[in-house]
């Protein structure tokens, strides 16, 4: 122990209970600034669009849009995806009671894609699956 830490158990409780403290007045404003920055979010990614941009560098950071592609089982065709994922030797470890969506998105974006650059889907799961261009935005150090 060096001469800026506590010397005895108490001191090192308050200590503690003081760091907690700044520690749940950070988590406080880091929630409050990510909510704030989803706010922002719809009106960066029009900026984007308008100016036909997909980043931009801004005070040593680099803000850019960030595209996901993410499929889900439409609502009354969630068991027939299933079963269907189950005849497929290429889905089948996909699939237990339900399927492991991050795993079922990785796979369709590995598909062919069409001229819109959107996933082609098997001929039996286009009457099943939703797939959705998901755009947000991301800000790294420049």
């Amino acid at each position: 122990m060096n001469d800026t830490e506590p010397k005895n158990g108490m001191e090192h409780v308050r200590a503690f209970v003081a760091l907690s403290k700044d520690a749940a007045t950070a988590e406080e404003a880091l929630k409050e600034a990510k909510q704030k920055m989803q706010r922002l979010e719809p009106f960066i990614l029009d900026f984007f669009q308008a100016n036909g941009i997909q980043r931009v560098a801004c005070d040593d950071r680099v803000v850019h849009q960030r595209r996901d592609i993410r499929a889900f089982a439409k609502p009354d065709q969630k068991e027939t995806l299933i079963r269907s994922m189950e005849q497929r030797p290429d889905m089948q470890y996909m699939v237990s009671k339900g399927f492991n969506t991050q795993t079922f998105w990785a796979w369709i974006r590995e598909l062919p894609r069409d001229d819109r650059d959107m996933p082609i889907l098997p001929t039996p799961m286009e009457t099943m699956v939703d797939v959705k261009e998901v755009l947000s935005v991301r800000c790294v150090t420049g």
